[in-house]
């Protein structure tokens, strides 16, 4: 029945000053919502398994070149057709290629994206199907079966449950639906189509493509008693083997393991953390400040816990009455923090648009509710069980004889009131650095010369048969495009920029060397203009022009990566290199090099270009071709009559993703702007709540020395020097945390290095910046207290004393 009453008598009190719980309530809901939310994000992301049994024994796999610095590759053919082999430590393997399909069943084309699998490929990953049956080992060799996503299924068929055993009419085959997998499978990525049984013929027949294409990607489960270090083992041990057969191609490659997960998620995994970090130093802020609104309003309540002392309220009776009523305000202030949380989710700072990986399974689901409950009460108890264990010792009735001011000090809290605002400014320095770093990155990146133009530029990206006709329909298909209203230039590149879709990395051999280069460069194949339409810079030589057609000389343009890092000081113009052919057997093609381009960033705005080898597309024809269309206005305008321009040259011709340059640009911008947005909306927070808490104690210690200031004046001080004497206090509390602040930025620095983009040089200028935004902000806080200690009346105040 105590427990009871303390309830009611804390409601009442809550009622009675609405203000005081309102900022209690809000000052942790804040904290718990963003760190709920955040949490669940971190766990949707990283924490939570993939969406497949036993996750955990899920691996991919790539090749490294020992002889070669650089970043491991895919695997080449021989490589993955040997991955049967595996068993000691690997319970199956399996490996795919992306590419594209055109089906013809409907009333217009539609491209679809096929991913070619072959070995273990489903059993691998062990999600059962939704109808019919997995592609196994045996349907190698049989690419007539395919198995449809669910969203293809529904799409096209309408969700009919006797699709299995129908034909599926593409372009280039008719296939028999074998199965439909469910809703939440779409490996390697959502928005696969359908899978399609991989021949493994097509690429043997070919020695040179068989060894040195490397375009296979791999995936491997481990066998549950197996380790990383055993797998390990096995991988080297079978490369070894595998070079000893097949020859010198493969000698110095070796197979390497990562965690599938890992895999997925590993360059976004730290900048997640930091966030969740952030987020977390935000909630003990918000802790920080209830521990001081309480002490505060502590001073306004002695006359009453004398009064309740003095009728026979123990000190554990009246820290039990200040517990509960805090307590009481952390439960709704929890609730409410559950609900921003839910919502925030829903409307979280671009997660929808964010490119995070796995970011459509973020949910606040009962776990993450529970989590968000947890930080909730934890954070209550805290904030209430710090000032309630200090009120046990006060003698609170002396406040019935000698008044609020002098028993003001009844409530000091000794170093917790010092330290608690000074950890709250520092956190918050911290988390402002953290997301100063981030937000300089993403301007970088936003700023950066990608060596091209990407405004305003439209992007088709098709695909073709590399087969005799793919010049004349190239040269056709440009001639067609160039007539359009508002196009000022067109082209063709196999693969648009920042698409995505990757160039072609070969190995290449320098005509009069010995061996392979020390690197695979990126291949593109080019036709038109290309120049005028990315507003290229050529450095030396000349572009590729109408003279070079099939059966010509073959010629090519490097840039100046690959100049360098190939020919060093020599001059590259006129030197002859040579690349095998593109799916198909026979010698190695040659082409002299006619021209020097400037680096531009073809695949990816966060790193430097790579060497890259650009050949003309009637020379060397690929599977991939990207129409480019300079618009004098908006590009999206072009969309439809392009499309149309296709269809009529090519009526089946399939269209894989229609998307203007920039949108190109900005899909590889979303996850960098998503964690600067998110990092600085923390930021905020945390400084805004460490800014709250040097009010409320330089708040509390102006209360205490009402009577100190009011002697000063009395004996000659002047409004000024009291006021100087507000402001030592406050940066009393401010220099300090900006000193923690500052050293704590430089650890986030440290750790944000390896993730983020081009922060190196600004570790350093992004502490000392959020050092001086919280002095800032500390003699803003202070700026009340200053009025109040420089309109003290000396009299009136004496006299109430």
């Amino acid at each position: 029945m105590s427990l009871i009453s303390d309830i009611r008598i804390a409601a009442r009190r809550l009622h009675r000053n609405p203000g005081y719980a309102l900022g209690v309530v809000v000052t942790l809901a804040l904290g718990i919502a963003v760190c709920a939310a955040m949490y669940s994000v971190v766990h949707g992301v990283v924490l939570r398994g993939l969406d497949y049994p036993e996750p955990g024994r899920l691996l991919v796999l790539r090749a490294a070149n020992t002889a070669k610095a650089g970043e491991p590759m895919q695997l080449a053919g021989a490589e993955a057709d040997s991955l049967g082999e595996l068993g000691r430590s690997i319970e199956s393997a399996g490996y795919y290629f992306w590419g594209g399909a055109t089906y013809l069943g409907g009333q217009t084309p539609r491209m679809v994206t096929a991913i070619h699998v072959g070995g273990d490929f489903f059993d691998t990953l062990g999600t059962p199907p939704l109808l019919g049956r997995w592609l196994t080992a045996a349907d190698q060799g049989a690419q007539g079966r395919v198995v449809l996503s669910h969203e293809l299924w529904m799409e096209l068929f309408g969700g009919d449950p006797d699709v299995v055993g129908k034909p599926f009419r593409m372009d280039w085959i008719t296939a028999d639906i074998v199965g439909v997998m469910p809703p939440q499978f779409g490996y390697p990525a959502r928005g696969v189509g359908l899978w399609i049984a991989h021949d493994p013929a097509q690429v043997r027949a070919d020695p040179a493509l068989y060894q040195n294409a490397r375009f296979f990607f791999s995936i491997a489960r481990m066998k549950p008693a197996a380790t990383p270090s055993q797998v390990a083992q096995e991988l080297a041990l079978h490369s070894r083997a595998l070079a000893d057969r097949e020859g010198a191609a493969l000698a110095d490659w070796r197979l390497q393991a990562t965690s599938m997960l890992d895999d997925t998620v590993g360059p976004v995994r730290p900048v997640l953390y930091a966030l969740l970090t952030i987020a977390a130093l935000a909630l003990l802020v918000a802790c920080a400040n209830v521990v001081n609104l309480v002490v505060l309003r502590g001073v306004s309540r002695l006359q009453e816990l004398g009064v309740r002392q003095a009728l026979g309220a123990s000190g554990g009776r009246l820290a039990r009455i200040v517990f509960v009523e805090t307590l009481l305000a952390g439960v709704l202030a929890s609730a409410a923090g559950v609900m921003l949380a839910m919502a925030g989710l829903k409307l979280f700072v671009g997660l929808g648009d964010s490119g995070l990986p796995r970011a459509d399974e973020v949910t606040l689901d009962f776990s993450m509710i529970a989590v968000a409950v947890a930080f909730g009460i934890v954070a209550s108890v805290v904030a209430a069980a710090v000032p309630a264990l200090r009120l046990r010792r006060i003698d609170a009735a002396g406040a019935l004889r000698s008044g609020n001011a002098r028993q003001a000090g009844s409530l000091e809290l000794g170093r917790i009131s010092r330290v608690l605002p000074v950890a709250s400014g520092a956190l918050s320095v911290g988390g402002l650095a953290a997301a100063l770093l981030l937000a300089t990155s993403v301007w970088r990146l936003e700023h950066v010369p990608a060596g091209f133009e990407a405004d305003p530029v439209l992007t088709l990206q098709i695909f073709r048969d590399a087969d005799a006709e793919a010049a004349a329909f190239s040269r056709e298909l440009l001639r067609r495009m160039q007539a359009l209203p508002g196009v000022e230039a067109v082209a063709t590149l196999s693969a648009a920029p920042l698409s995505g879709i990757g160039a072609i990395p070969v190995d290449v051999q320098v005509v009069g060397r010995d061996g392979e280069e020390a690197l695979h460069p990126a291949v593109r194949t080019a036709a038109g203009p290309v120049q005028d339409v990315l507003g290229l810079e050529l450095l030396r030589g000349r572009w590729f022009d109408e003279g070079d057609r099939e059966g010509a000389e073959p010629v090519a343009l490097v840039n100046h990566a690959f100049a360098e890092r190939v020919f060093g000081g020599t001059d590259a113009i006129g030197e002859v290199v040579s690349i095998p052919p593109f799916g198909a057997g026979g010698a190695r093609r040659r082409f002299r090099i006619v021209g020097v381009m400037a680096d531009a960033r073809m695949a990816t705005l966060a790193r430097p270009a790579g060497p890259e080898l650009w050949v003309p597309a009637a020379q060397y024809p690929v599977t991939s071709i990207a129409v480019l269309l300079r618009s004098g206005s908006d590009p999206q305008l072009l969309a439809r009559p392009a499309q149309a321009v296709l269809w009529a040259l090519r009526p089946d011709a399939g269209i894989y993703q229609v998307r203007t340059l920039a949108e190109l640009r900005d899909r590889q911008l979303a996850t960098p702007r998503f964690f600067a947005r998110n990092a600085g909306a923390f930021a905020l927070l945390a400084l805004v709540l460490a800014a709250i808490g040097v009010h409320s104690v330089v708040a509390y210690r102006m209360a205490q020395r009402r009577r100190e200031f009011a002697l000063r004046l009395a004996l000659g001080s002047s409004p000024r020097q009291l006021a100087g004497r507000v402001l030592r206090t406050g940066y009393g509390i401010g220099l300090p945390a900006a000193a923690g602040g500052a050293a704590l930025a430089l650890v986030f620095g440290q750790f944000l290095r390896s993730a983020v983009v081009g922060v190196e040089d600004a570790v350093w200028a992004t502490a000392a910046a959020s050092a001086l935004v919280l002095l800032l902000i500390v003699g803003i806080a202070c700026a009340r207290s200053v009025g109040a200690a420089m309109r003290v009346q000396p009299m009136a105040t004496l006299r109430e004393d």
